[in-house]
């Protein structure tokens, strides 16, 4: 299975272990396709994303280049991976498709989450309780369980900060 991470630093994983993206035109390939997951991207926009307003001689070539070895490093090799859930780039036309399951994107995870009905009881907060405190929550709690601290709660101030009263050229106080 694969699992591609695109909210905060690019991370990809295949089969449990990360697979470095290191090479930028790469990365910047590989971002713009799963922006745009199981649609094609036409050429030219990936022309402007990787090389701006300066593309190579021959940017088909170039484009064809990163793609070969963006598709090595996702294991797809010329865009008929076999394993079920593998991603496949697929070359067509006018542009190139990233082809894989919505849920393999934590961007898609994201907004489905968000579209989910949000309580107590519904499966998002369940997940999200499970992963925060690692056993969900019962129906209808609304505190979190005794004794177990949240390993992702931020620590704050015994106090909040003192309000702004005025500002000047000198700061404010």
């Amino acid at each position: 299975m694969t699992d591609f991470r695109l909210l905060g630093a690019l991370d990809v994983t295949v089969d449990g272990v990360r697979v470095p993206v290191r090479a930028p035109k790469q990365r910047a390939l590989l971002v713009t396709l799963l922006l745009r997951a199981n649609d094609e991207v036409p050429m030219d926009e990936l022309y402007w994303r990787l090389w701006d307003q300066r593309p190579p001689a021959a940017p088909a070539a170039a484009l064809h280049v990163h793609v070969a070895r963006l598709r090595a490093v996702l294991g797809d090799r010329s865009g008929t991976a076999g394993r079920e859930g593998r991603p496949r780039v697929r070359s067509l036309g006018g542009g190139y498709l990233l082809q894989t399951p919505p849920e393999t994107v934590d961007l898609f995870r994201f907004r489905n989450a968000a579209q989910e009905p949000c309580g107590p009881g519904s499966p998002a907060i369940r997940q999200a309780n499970s992963d925060t405190y690692g056993q969900p929550w019962e129906s209808g709690a609304t505190t979190r369980p005794r004794g177990r601290r949240s390993p992702r709660s931020p620590s704050f101030p015994p106090s909040p900060p003192k309000p702004v009263r005025h500002c000047s050229r000198n700061g404010c106080g």
